[in-house]
């Protein structure tokens, strides 16, 4: 009765509404558009979720324990709109710089992005951007979330655009690991990757987007190795087919 209880309340989360919200300084322009679909969620909602823990069935303690680590929720979309492609580039450009990308999945039809807030795999913020055909949707969450759960409970969430969450769960994301970080500046990194990267390739880049290096890698680990790094922050895109995912790297003396 809890699991359908539990999915009950998220189902409730994409479907109500509040008055403001994290993303609204940077996409103020979008709110009063006659084609916006705005959702803004408190913490006070998430919080329920912890009554559900404590129960026979595991997946639901996971997913509500998750779900009361959220403190908000904020969405945009906009459906059938002709500057969709235009938006998606722009909020790019907003959010570049401020978070670390991800990942990106790409498609005839559109891009997705996902930026984080992490350290030691405690997210504190994730926000999605994303443009299908003529569709565009933007979204933020904020709290102390588990990077390896996050996508478990994009799939108890019915609302379009954070479904694409799931790509974090499709393509292991939280499996591919870069160590050591902070790094020197010659040597090598490991790198490990789970099957789902397998055959992929690999591209390190400085903090201003020069490429330093490219690497053929596998599933598994393996050592990358560079040399005369200056000190600072650089990042391995990790690519294969329509998909990349990138980890920052440090370098110190």
């Amino acid at each position: 009765m809890k699991n359908y209880m539990l999915s009950f309340c998220l189902l409730l989360v994409g479907s109500t509404l509040f008055g403001q919200n994290i993303i609204e300084e940077k996409f103020q322009h979008l709110y009063e558009h006659e084609k916006a679909t705005v959702v803004d969620v408190t913490g006070k909602m998430f919080s329920y979720a912890v009554h559900f823990e404590d129960t026979s069935d595991e997946e639901v303690n996971e997913i509500a324990k998750l779900a009361a680590s959220i403190d908000n929720m904020s969405l945009v979309a906009m459906k059938e709109w002709e500057n969709a492609g235009a938006e998606y580039k722009k909020a790019l450009s907003y959010i570049d710089g401020d978070l670390e990308e991800l990942i990106r999945v790409r498609s005839e039809d559109g891009n997705f992005s996902l930026y984080i807030d992490e350290s030691d795999d405690i997210v504190r913020e994730l926000v999605g951007i994303g443009k299908e055909s003529d569709n565009f949707v933007v979204f933020s969450i904020t709290g102390e979330m588990d990077l390896n759960k996050i996508g478990k409970l994009a799939s108890k969430i019915q609302m379009e655009g954070l479904n694409k969450i799931e790509a974090i769960d499709t393509y292991d994301v939280s499996a591919v690991k870069v160590f050591p970080n902070p790094a020197k500046g010659s040597g090598n990194v490991t790198l490990e990757l789970p099957s789902e990267w397998n055959d992929a390739n690999a591209t390190l880049f400085n903090e201003s987007g020069t490429k330093i290096k490219d690497y053929r890698v596998n599933a598994g680990s393996q050592e990358l190795s560079y040399d005369n790094l200056s000190p600072g922050i650089y990042y391995l895109d990790i690519e294969k087919e329509s998909v990349n995912v990138k980890k920052k790297i440090i370098v110190v003396e």
